[in-house]
């Protein structure tokens, strides 16, 4: 039994995962994910990257979600095309989808950056199960080791059958010890960007919440003060006729 399938670029990176995190209303731009001008602005509020690839979240004003996906090197290469590192806005394709729609590059799609935009209407697990959907449909497996946890699936089904076949041979117990180390990487990344999307969306709806309130609170002192002005304006027109 050969490599050929186990193992991808996961293994040949550091296991370290970078985060980096952004308020909506700081309207960052969202890394690897040129916009349009007739887009609603997506603003960056988390980002995950490994050795090679950044995930990117950014989230719209309507509270429509973004994952951008871009490979930022490539191992043995000294070289990446412009295609893999960012997701040209003005070129996209653009592909729709029953929750939401799916971008790429049209001049190498089987190999460029590209991102899902799902409905705002999805909690983070529908999104995340909607998001690796439609990449089964519409990338290649080059294309979903630039986010690792798009194969997770297959690799938990290897891991499962090699240890189904109780082959203790040298090479099937290395080829079983790789897989149980990707499993628990991509795992770890799955969960870490599960929870940084639960906690983008939990801190854009306080802080709505919290500027709705504030905007409640200035149009009841508004009225307050007109109310006030009214009866200061009776108590003139009583005084002037006693």
């Amino acid at each position: 039994m050969g490599f050929d399938g186990y193992i991808d670029k996961t293994a040949l990176s550091e296991s370290v995962i970078h985060e980096r995190s952004s308020d909506i209303h700081d309207q960052k731009e969202i890394e690897g994910y040129e916009q349009r001008r007739d887009d609603n602005r997506v603003s960056e509020v988390f980002g995950l990257k490994n050795s090679f690839d950044d995930i990117a979240v950014g989230m719209d004003e309507k509270d429509n979600m973004t994952i951008a996906v871009r490979s930022q090197k490539e191992p043995y290469s000294p070289t990446l095309n412009s295609d893999r590192k960012l997701l040209k806005g003005k070129r996209r394709r653009t592909l729709y989808e029953h929750f939401g729609e799916f971008y790429t590059n049209p001049s190498s799609p089987g190999s460029s950056a590209y991102a899902y935009k799902a409905r705002k209407s999805l909690s983070e697990n529908r999104i995340m199960a909607e998001f690796c959907r439609t990449s089964d449909r519409r990338l290649t497996d080059e294309q979903k080791q630039m986010a690792p946890f798009l194969t997770l699936e297959r690799d938990r089904l290897a891991l499962n059958k090699i240890k189904g076949q109780q082959d203790n041979s040298p090479e099937a117990e290395e080829i079983k010890g790789r897989l149980e180390e990707s499993v628990t990487r991509k795992t770890e990344m799955e969960n870490r960007f599960l929870r940084k999307l639960r906690l983008a969306r939990k801190q854009s709806a306080a802080k709505k919440g919290r500027e709705e309130k504030a905007s409640s609170l200035l149009f009841q002192e508004g009225h307050e003060s007109e109310d006030e002005g009214d009866e200061d304006i009776n108590d003139e027109k009583n005084n002037n006729k006693e």
